[in-house]
């Protein structure tokens, strides 16, 4: 009877110590994944707006000894057909970045391809010491109760023994690796 009380003991003292030491340290990392390229089809416009008085290029013209302002066409024609490419980032946060280069000429949205770099998140979690508590019985009537320690991967453990049919004592001791 004694003994089964000290192998109890043992056994909840083990248990309670492995729960009480699982302590764990976490390492947050931040990975910038594979970027995704591509391009948006640019539809036609959903609202056209026409300005009742619009702002002109003007130029002064010389006739006679009169200057006259004149409406410049050569450059509404030339702001007409330039070819104007932005560079904008829409965002860059922990969810990733998201960059579009989008093209205006003929005064029209021609093309919006984008860039997006989407950012990983990965946890590590390392826990050094670890107790643990270990409850046997094989097919010899043999039952054991035990501790150990583990340090990273690697640990020693100790269990006591006891035959039931000789009701002898009996000590194990091992080492533990983890992989």
């Amino acid at each position: 009877m004694k003994q089964t009380t000290a192998i109890a003991i043992t056994a909840i003292t083990f248990f309670l110590f492995g729960r009480l030491s699982t302590k764990h340290t976490e390492e947050v990392i931040y990975t910038k994944a594979k970027p995704v390229s591509g391009s948006v089809q640019v539809s036609l416009p959903t609202k056209e707006i026409q300005p009742i008085e619009p702002i002109l290029p003007y130029k002064y013209v010389f006739i006679g000894n009169t200057k006259t302002e004149v409406v410049d066409t050569a450059k509404i024609i030339s702001d007409y057909i330039a070819e104007r490419r932005y560079s904008v980032t829409l965002f860059d946060n922990l969810h990733g970045k998201l960059e579009i280069t989008p093209t205006i000429q003929y005064n029209q949205l021609s093309a919006v391809p984008y860039t997006f770099t989407p950012i990983e998140k990965t946890v590590f979690r390392k826990q050094r010491w670890t107790l643990f508590s270990t409850l046997s019985y094989n097919s010899f009537n043999i039952a054991g109760v035990g501790g150990g320690v583990v340090y990273k991967n690697l640990g020693i453990h100790y269990k006591c023994l006891w035959h039931m049919r000789l009701h002898q004592a009996g000590h194990e001791v091992g080492v533990v690796v983890n992989y």
